[in-house]
């Protein structure tokens, strides 16, 4: 996998994992699909200090919904399941790219 596919499908495995977590409800309301591209591009740039530590990447949701939302706005099951999935769908990543 090329470095150009390799970023494509991190940010593929990162949107799918925001959007279906919906950590903000955002979506559930309507929001248009790309409400959380902002969030999504700094999940990216954390990602490499966090994954493959789940508690580590949590923190690093947190620390990206949190000073956008509020701390009330984030639900804190959402959170997990964002930190779950993007493991999950990190680690596949890597798996078929032969790393980690």
């Amino acid at each position: 996998m090329t470095d150009r596919e390799m970023r494509k499908a991190l940010r593929a495995v990162v949107t799918k994992a925001v959007n279906r977590a919906d950590p903000v409800y955002l979506l559930e309301m309507g929001a248009p699909d790309d409400e959380y591209e902002p969030e999504i591009l700094s999940l990216i740039d954390g990602l490499a200090d966090a994954w493959p530590d789940q508690q580590k990447v949590l923190q690093l949701c947190a620390d990206v919904f949190i000073p956008w939302f509020g701390p009330q706005a984030p639900s804190r099951r959402r959170l997990k399941r964002l930190a779950a999935e993007l493991v999950r769908g990190l680690n596949a990543l890597a798996r078929s790219a032969g790393t980690r």
